[in-house]
């Protein structure tokens, strides 16, 4: 009977993952850019490329940096000799570069459909990841059956931007 119940149970889990991934898939291949990813982009991918941490001081790192593995093993390009870099030396023109250089690299150098996709992946995975890690932590405190439920909720609403 335990068994059976883990295997329903494992089963609604893969099936709240695949439909926050599909949904959330749709949402990353349809939604225009938001604002906050024209610097964070760009800022990501010069720390990767440059390990300059220079543009976007203002928030960690990480995401960052997730979001641009992509790009810079798919060969992104960024022209670091463009003005919106050389000019970002200090934190006031940094802060004013970042968004011309994030722009650059998203519609002037690349593909701006699959940069943004790309860049969105990771983000992606580590949402389903996240969903995974609160099934796993969450059913040792209580039922995984309820858990699901609730879980589903927010499996099939992924967030909107407005």
């Amino acid at each position: 009977m335990h068994t059976q119940q883990s295997g329903k149970t494992f089963a609604a889990v893969a099936l709240l993952l695949a439909m926050m991934a599909l949904l959330s898939g749709g949402a990353a291949r349809r939604e225009s850019l938001t604002v906050d990813e024209v610097a964070h982009i760009g800022a990501g991918v010069s720390y990767l490329q440059k390990l300059d941490l220079r543009m976007n001081e203002e928030h960690p790192p990480l995401a960052k940096a997730l979001a641009a593995i992509p790009l810079v093993l798919r060969g992104v390009r960024a022209d670091y000799t463009n003005v919106s870099w050389t000019f970002s030396t200090n934190m006031f023109s940094a802060f004013l570069g970042e968004w011309v250089f994030g722009h650059s690299v998203i519609m002037r150098w690349n593909d701006p459909y699959s940069t943004l996709l790309w860049a969105r992946a990771p983000m992606l995975l580590l949402t389903l990841l996240l969903g995974l890690a609160i099934y796993v932590y969450g059913s040792r405190l209580g039922d995984s059956l309820r858990l699901c439920e609730h879980a589903g909720v927010s499996g099939i609403r992924p967030a909107r931007n407005h």
